[in-house]
Parts: structure tokens; sequence; C-alpha cells
């Protein structure tokens, strides 16, 4: 991964010496969740966590309102999951947070056109991620006739193998990643994005696939 990262940086360093490619920084802030496999039998609630990153951006022109649009950026994913399962006499609660931190390189086709003192763009195109860390905690709860039965607090490293987590989450994913927004002749530049896990992430039976919308402000040097 650090082979790749650094190869990175130097392509994009010496494309950045081009007259017409734009070279910026940006910082993201936003929402993640995950799609996972239905829990038949049982009361599921799941949301959102905070998401947020930073990184820079490269622009390419490769046309007349067309470029190539790349750059490498930290970003944080997860999502947090509320199971309830209830028997009688007997209700069985767990409470799960995951947070992935991911390095991402997307490649997206941007195609723009000036309004005024504005340039408004659209973007799409495939995305490579990499998950270098994560944490996640499961709080369980199991309760008989309103009374406390047992608690346990379990914390794990959701992309590490271990005996008791064999079904660990795969380190590498694609994604698509789609992004509207406009740039003003100052260099900065605002975005919307949404950015979908295409790949299954999740070794066995079950499987993951990441989810995050976000909004990126940035700021390209003249």
């Amino acid at each position: 991964m650090k082979k790749i990262i650094l190869s990175t940086i130097i392509l994009l360093a010496v494309l950045a010496v081009k007259a017409q490619v734009k070279v910026g920084i940006q910082a993201t802030g936003g929402n993640s969740w995950a799609s996972y496999p239905a829990f038949t039998g049982s009361t599921v609630k799941d949301k959102g966590i905070a998401s947020f990153g930073a990184g820079f951006i490269v622009d390419l022109p490769v046309g007349r309102s067309t470029s190539i649009t790349t750059g490498l950026s930290y970003i944080r994913k997860g999502m947090k999951l509320n199971i309830v399962t209830e028997e009688v006499g007997m209700k069985s609660t767990l409470d799960g947070t995951a947070r992935l931190n991911y390095a991402e390189l997307p490649v997206q086709l941007t195609w723009s056109v000036e309004k005024g003192n504005r340039r408004i763009s659209f973007s799409a195109g495939p995305s490579l991620g990499y998950g270098f860390s994560g944490r996640a905690i499961a709080k369980t709860r199991i309760t008989q006739d309103g009374q406390v039965i047992m608690e346990a607090t379990e914390k794990t490293d959701p992309f590490k193998k271990t005996p008791d987590n064999e079904d660990n989450l795969r380190r590498w994913e694609l994604s698509g990643l789609v992004s509207a927004g406009v740039e003003f002749r100052s260099g900065i530049y605002l975005k919307a994005n949404f950015l979908r896990g295409i790949t299954d992430i999740q070794r066995g039976t079950d499987y993951y696939r990441n989810r995050t919308g976000f909004i990126t402000l940035g700021y390209f040097f003249k």
C-alpha cells in the first residue's frame, strides 16, 4: 500500500508541472452508512456516522470542457446498528458501531461549463479505497422478565482476522463516485459527492458495502 501511495504522489506531481494542470487541497464532511444482510426475526435500526476527510486533488484537462480528476484523500466510513430480538420473557439488544479509516484514490471524468464567474462541473468514475485501520464496538444486553442477566462490550479491528473474527473485512474496496460542484475564479470550489461501494468487503457468507455522502470544500492553487 505504501508503494502504491508513493507512486501515485510521484505521478501526480509529474502531471502537476504541466501548464494547465490544476492542483488543490480539500476537506470533506458528511455521513456514512452501509448495506448488509437482513436480520430476520429482529427489529433493526441503522444510521450513519459522521464522515470526514482531507487530501489533495489534481485536475488534468483532456479536452475543451472535459478533464480527468484524481487525487488522494483520507476518508472515514462506517455505520451504527441497533438490533433487538425478543422472545417470550427475554430481550436481546445489540448496539454496534464501526468506524473505518480509508485512503481513497478516485479517477473521474469531469465535464464542466463556464457560467459567469463560476465553473459548473459534473464528475463520475471509479474510486479505489484501502482500509488501513478501523474500530468496531459491539455492546450486548440481555434481559429476562425485565431483569438484566448479561451485559458485554467487545472491541475489535474489523480488518484484522482473529479466531473470534474470521469474517473480517477486506481492506481493498472498489467504489463508484459521482460529484457535482461549482468552482469560483478565486480557486475555491464546493462539491456534493456520493461514494457507493461496489465490491463486497465482508468475508464469509454475509456481505457489507460502504455508502458515503459528503460535501467537499477545496481550493485550487493559482
